[in-house]
């Protein structure tokens, strides 16, 4: 039986649902060792699963960051967010956001996380960096700045 057999092997419940954990570890190890492609098939296999497909998607987002698609990165994001609401997927949505200088898009998604945030202080910290940052932005705009 070779590894690849092998691994099939255990994407397989015995019920025949997938074994959405052990493709989830298996595609944040190849993720975590540069294979973000490989990582992306597991990924979005589980991605099909009903309860945790969103585990699939956000998964699909950290290997499309890995590979500088951010538009894609967003909306897996986005699709996992939808599917589970969860602060740590808000977090993403606004980092890639604000790694591609979507400053006002990042705003608005920022105060739209902000039902999440008390729950969670990295999300709450995030939140008020993001609207800051687009504030300042919004002040040193070229477009805003009387140069007469």
């Amino acid at each position: 039986m070779n590894t690849y057999t092998k691994k099939l092997e255990f994407s397989f419940l015995p019920d025949g649902r997938l074994n959405v954990p052990y493709l989830g570890a298996t595609a944040k190890k190849m993720l975590e060792q540069g294979s973000a492609e490989e990582a992306l098939v597991l990924f979005r296999t589980i991605s099909y699963d009903d309860q945790r497909g969103y585990l699939g998607h956000y998964g699909m987002g950290l290997c499309y960051v890995k590979t500088g698609e951010t538009q894609m990165a967003l909306s897996s994001f986005e699709a996992a967010f939808t599917l589970n609401p969860k602060p740590y997927i808000a977090v993403a949505i606004l980092e890639t956001l604000t790694q591609v200088r979507e400053l006002q898009r990042a705003k608005m998604n920022a105060i739209r996380f902000k039902f999440l945030a008390k729950d969670s202080p990295i999300l709450d910290k995030r939140i008020s960096q993001v609207i800051e940052l687009a504030e300042t932005d919004e002040k040193i705009s070229p477009n805003t700045i009387d140069l007469k």
